[in-house]
């Protein structure tokens, strides 16, 4: 018993925490009781709800839960295998309950190790095989269905080897020929005297389906019967022929409903008539035999009127040979068809209607008819091309992003060597003023690519505080980029220039689907009136800076106007007068947010013939004054005090914010990926990191992800993001969280320094 309870003492010491995660039971019992469990896994006591104690106490406890109807079968198995010493035993399969009442399949492997096995004991392992055992029950019970099926059900069957012999076939089939099934086996279906049925199987040995539905006179009985007949190959692995099978139904009876049903056929006018499609009945030859009141009412004629008239009355021209192929195609192949085709309706409108063309045989007149079965789709069309027209722009929208990165990157360069060479200058001096020349234009450059972005792009406003007059001006310019040289372009300024809070992007994206809008109402050449107008009538709002003033911009044309039914809609969202793919219906609507969300409010006025002016109110600043120019902060570092991880795939940008961090006191490591900055961390002989400064988006791993692997070896590193991209394309990336540190490219050495100067708040010594 010593070595007994050291044994299990070894066991639990060890092997407890292992065995008891195993997805299977493990115990140690004597080689000549089995049951008599000294040790055992937890997971026993799981799947029988008996604690391990009893099972260790009482070795009847294991009997007494095996399945009433395997015991015996099961304590049998191990008292003869056990009794005659032998170390290899079959795994054996049975239930066991748990004390709740229900049951598992287990399989039950014994094992003799040396060292067990010497001290009388044996290690049982029980996995749990009831998906199996129920898979393999649920096959028996499938194959028991398929037996029964075979020969009992309702189907003839019968199967050939590759040679044409009938080498089987149930009592079903021997019923419809006639006789019985020693008199079939044996023949060969190759030399049968009936030569349909030759040639019926010598096509299916040859690998095709074959499928008849007639009558059939039987060689054997001389018997006339109504057979529906499918004939399929069987194939081995390599797709030879091996043989073949066929199902065949007596359809004598559906024949003879189908006949009595021709001749009471009904169009089922409560069903038809009620329904909100248009239905016809069609002759072969195109007359219409019955419609429903739904068709009459499309085409505006009585159903009595609609017999005898040729459906291709209907059918718009450049419809009309698709029709008829369709009708015809339907006949040649026996199944329904379906199409689209232009019809006109009663008003002389071209609609676009889906179309099912469905064939069947009429008996009492012995010809094929028609049901044809019709849908208005036509707005259904222009939601689906509106629908196109949306998905086109999100593509430009997404190639806008990509060159407006590329850009970004490019322009962060010439910008950062400006203004670290400028910051080596004295002010005035003639190089200065040429570098702050070469800074304007890249940060208008920079500009440029924001309103690619907010012309092809959704984005969130950016409000900043500017003249009225001077982005009227650059409005005017803009929009005469796109309108042609027909239209002349006025522009009226407030003689008292003033200040609104606009997002500037998308102010002129409003500007330019307003002077679309007049392109499109101008026949020939035109022209368009910009006027800004100083209002002193609005009321006080509550802002220390906020006067009572506001502006009204009209924006107005002498085209061909509107009449009140459209200028009542004209704001509604896919609301559109212009032709089918030409337009969304959602500029004015994307004008209207953007005022609104502005703090403004807009308004339309037209007159057939007439022109449209359109009228938008902002309210006006007061006490803005142009910012000076930011001073850069100074950090207080010592060379070495301080080390940066600086990780970008562009050479040009990478070596220029690396001047940006040596600049302000940093020591750098540059790298070129993620991969890279992880082999380096990897090694021993580095410093320790205290700003991780990436870009986002990158081959492989991008910055979020390297960024949170950093982050886990060293807690205390500060994390700056820079990208190219705009914020709203970021976030569909996992990761990115307005939490984060985020500088969008291009950035200056000012941008990084005031940055910087928050995320090291405790560095910073004073500003130049």
């Amino acid at each position: 018993m010593k070595s007994i309870y050291a044994l299990k003492e070894k066991f639990s010491l060890s092997h407890e925490r292992i065995l008891d995660n195993l997805p299977c039971v493990v115990f140690c019992s004597s080689k000549r009781e089995i049951f008599k469990i000294n040790y055992s896994s937890k997971s026993l006591e799981k799947w029988t709800g008996i604690s391990l104690q009893r099972f260790y106490d009482d070795p009847e406890t294991y009997k007494l839960l095996i399945h009433p109807e395997d015991r015996a079968r099961v304590l049998s198995f191990f008292s003869e295998n056990l009794s005659n010493g032998k170390y290899e035993i079959t795994p054996i399969c049975y239930r066991l309950t748990h004390k709740d009442g229900h049951s598992i399949w287990v399989e039950h492997h014994v094992s003799f190790p040396s060292d067990l096995e010497r001290q009388g004991l044996c290690l049982s392992f029980l996995r749990d095989v009831t998906k199996m055992k129920e898979m393999e029950l649920a096959f028996s019970r499938l194959e028991d269905q398929f037996k029964l099926f075979f020969e009992k059900g309702p189907l003839g069957i019968v199967f050939i080897d590759r040679n044409g012999t009938l080498v089987d076939c149930n009592n079903r089939f021997c019923e419809l020929i006639g006789t019985d099934k020693k008199a079939l086996i044996g023949l060969n279906s190759l030399s049968a005297g009936n030569p349909s049925l030759r040639d019926f199987a010598r096509e299916v040995l040859r690998g095709k389906e074959i499928r008849y539905r007639g009558s059939y006179v039987t060689k054997l009985t001389q018997k006339k019967i109504y057979v529906s007949f499918s004939a399929f190959p069987i194939k081995n692995e390599e797709g030879h022929v091996i043989g073949a099978f066929a199902i065949v139904e007596d359809i004598k009876n559906t024949v003879e409903l189908e006949k009595e049903l021709s001749r009471q056929r009904d169009f089922n006018k409560a069903t038809v008539e009620t329904a909100r499609i248009m239905v016809a009945e069609i002759e072969t030859r195109g007359k219409i035999v019955q419609a429903n009141s739904i068709f009459s009412e499309f085409v505006n004629s009585s159903q009595n009127e609609l017999v005898s008239r040729d459906i291709y009355d209907f059918v718009a021209e450049e419809s009309f040979s698709q029709i008829k192929a369709t009708f015809l195609e339907a006949i040649s192949k026996g199944k329904p068809l379906k199409t689209e085709a232009l019809f006109e309706n009663g008003q002389g409108e071209k609609r676009l209607l889906a179309l099912t063309i469905s064939p069947y045989f009429v008996y009492e007149q012995d010809e094929i008819h028609h049901l044809l079965i019709a849908k208005d789709i036509t707005i259904q069309k222009k939601l689906e091309e509106r629908l196109r027209h949306v998905q086109k722009m999100e593509a430009i929208g997404k190639l806008a992003g990509g060159v407006a990165h590329d850009f970004n990157n490019q322009l962060t360069a010439i910008m950062g060597y400006c203004q670290m060479i400028l910051m080596g200058l004295e002010k005035g001096s003639e190089l200065y003023e040429k570098l702050k020349i070469i800074e304007k234009a890249a940060l208008k450059a920079s500009e440029t690519t924001n309103k690619l972005l907010a012309f092809s792009k959704k984005q969130a406003l950016n409000p900043q505080k500017v003249s009225i007059n001077q982005i009227l001006k650059d409005a005017c310019k803009f929009i005469g980029e796109f309108i042609g040289e027909d239209i002349d372009i006025e522009f009226r300024p407030c003689t008292e220039d003033c200040t609104v809070e606009i997002d500037q992007s998308r102010f002129l994206q409003v500007f330019l689907n307003l002077a679309l809008n007049s392109r499109d109402a101008i026949y020939g050449s035109g022209k368009i009136v910009i006027e800004s107008t100083l209002c002193k009538n609005g009321k006080e709002d509550g802002g220390a800076k906020k006067a009572k003033e506001t502006v009204e911009i009209t924006f107005q044309d002498n085209g061909c106007g509107m009449s009140q039914e459209v200028l009542n809609r004209a704001f509604e969202p896919f609301f559109t007068t212009k032709p089918l793919g030409k337009g969304t219906g959602l500029g004015l609507a994307m004008v209207y947010g953007t005022i609104k969300q502005s703090g403004g409010d807009i308004t339309l006025e037209s007159v057939e013939g007439k022109g449209t002016t359109v009228r938008i109110t902002l309210p006006v600043y007061k006490g803005f004054e142009p910012k000076e120019e930011e001073q850069i902060p100074i950090l207080n570092l010592e060379k070495g005090q301080k080390l940066a991880i600086l990780v970008e795939d562009e050479p040009t940008v990478q070596t220029t914010v690396s001047e940006y961090l040596k600049v302000l006191g940093f020591d750098v490591k540059k790298f070129s990926n993620p991969t890279e900055v992880v082999e380096f961390l990897r090694r021993d002989d580095h410093d320790v990191p205290d700003l991780l400064l990436t870009d986002v988006i990158m081959p492989g791993m991008n910055g979020f992800e390297l960024a949170s692997h950093i982050k886990k070896q060293y807690g205390h590193i500060k994390i700056i993001f820079m990208s190219g991209y705009s914020g709203d394309v970021l976030s569909d990336l996992d990761g990115f969280s307005n939490k984060y540190h985020f500088l969008k490219k291009p950035f200056s050495v000012l941008d990084l320094s005031k940055i910087l100067s928050s995320v090291f708040p405790d560095l910073v010594k004073s500003f130049s």
